[in-house]
């Protein structure tokens, strides 16, 4: 009782920062020439998004571009760097997005940001657009300069904006009128002062998101990633799952665990798609749960049950060569035979029926994917069990 107590008094006092320190950074704005243009950068663009207002349905965030990330980045670099954020050497953060993201930095691209699709589906397209946070639109932006990852805010997402320009509700007074033409008569469109507690609300989660994803990512935060899993589970999912991550073994044991019993989900840690049409296959997982015996027998009854379902999942994608088909199933039975042999587990015989002559030419063609013992245990054990076939 006494933990969860300090746990909640540590967010709050959290909170309380923040909202501190961006309030001084905006009063030092009269006296600090920085602040001042940064202050010039931002107001304007403020004023626009306020008389926009918020409302998704009606084009609320419609003219959103790159002025509006450019604003948002200049509140975000002092966010995170007034609260702890260490930005790293700048050939170890291109590093750390490659490995992280599977893209590459170009120094000499005069853009300043990377966009990242978070739907599997799309995630190869790399086009630069400006397009704010929404339900159609979950974009990652890599901020190459500042070296940090965010959503695409409104300013009012991450910034008190009536506390700290209230003469900007000036601007709020009047009604924002639209025309709906399924109703063929005018509304009215929300606007930002329409909610506030909600907004606060939603600042705060948005500011304590941008704070941990980057400290956990770029600074090995604990502390972050311990937050990020009790408040952002998407985010640790979609790193493993849609960008296959999964260097760091505590991210991929908490993931597994979160996907072990859905085998489209489970297909996704197992295997990953690249964008240059590589496949490859995830060696990190198997060797995550060898030496941990429970997760490991966790990790096997629930791999024999699906096995036939990620048999499908990867037989039926049109996007994989069946040579690289023949190679994830191939590396998934002999990894997971020899987990069970570990533990005498004869019963589950993952390379069962896994003997036709198609698979075996394959097999042998590849030398056998230079395994010492893959050949062995595919003789010992494609008989008897699982049709894994079916």
């Amino acid at each position: 009782m006494k933990k969860k107590k300090k746990k909640k008094k540590k967010k709050i006092a959290l909170l309380l920062s923040f909202a501190v320190i961006l309030f001084s950074c905006q009063e030092k704005k009269h006296t600090n020439k920085k602040n001042t243009m940064i202050d010039l950068n931002i107001r304007p663009i403020l004023i626009e998004q306020i008389k926009s207002g918020n409302d998704q349905s009606y084009g609320g965030f419609d003219d959103y571009g790159e002025k509006d990330l450019n604003a948002l980045v200049l509140i975000e670099a002092s966010i995170l760097n007034n609260n702890g954020y260490k930005k790293i050497d700048t050939k170890l953060f291109n590093q750390k997005v490659e490995e992280i993201f599977d893209r590459n930095i170009n120094p000499s691209s005069k853009n300043e940001y990377i966009k990242l699709e978070t739907y599997n589906d799309n995630k190869c397209n790399k086009k630069l657009i400006y397009v704010p946070h929404t339900a159609d639109a979950q974009f990652l932006y890599i901020i190459k300069r500042q070296q940090f990852i965010t959503d695409f805010y409104a300013l009012p997402q991450v910034l008190d904006y009536l506390k700290l320009y209230p003469e900007i509700l000036e601007y709020e007074k009047k009604d924002i009128e639209v025309y709906d033409a399924v109703e063929n008569t005018k509304v009215r469109a929300s606007q930002w002062k329409d909610n506030l507690k909600e907004l606060t609300i939603e600042r705060e989660k948005n500011i304590l998101t941008l704070v941990n994803r980057n400290k956990y990512l770029f600074n090995d935060d604990k502390a972050s990633f311990a937050w990020l899993k009790f408040n952002d589970i998407k985010f640790l999912n979609d790193l493993v799952k849609i960008f296959g991550y999964v260097q760091d073994k505590k991210l991929l044991s908490f993931v597994l665990s979160k996907n072990l019993k859905v085998g489209q989900e489970l297909s996704k840690i197992l295997w990953n798609y690249k964008c240059d049409g590589k496949v490859v296959f995830h060696q990190e997982v198997f060797n995550l749960v060898t030496y941990d015996e429970k997760n490991r027998h966790d990790f096997l009854d629930n791999l024999s049950v699906k096995i036939i379902e990620l048999k499908k999942v990867i037989t039926e994608n049109p996007d994989i060569t069946f040579s690289q088909k023949a190679e994830i199933l191939g590396k998934i039975a002999y990894n997971a035979e020899k987990l069970a042999q570990l533990d005498n587990y004869q019963t589950y015989q993952f390379f069962t029926k896994l003997n036709e002559e198609v698979y075996q030419k394959e097999f042998e063609k590849q030398n056998y994917y230079r395994i010492n013992d893959f050949k062995e245990i595919f003789e010992e054990t494609r008989t008897g069990g699982i049709n894994f076939a079916e």
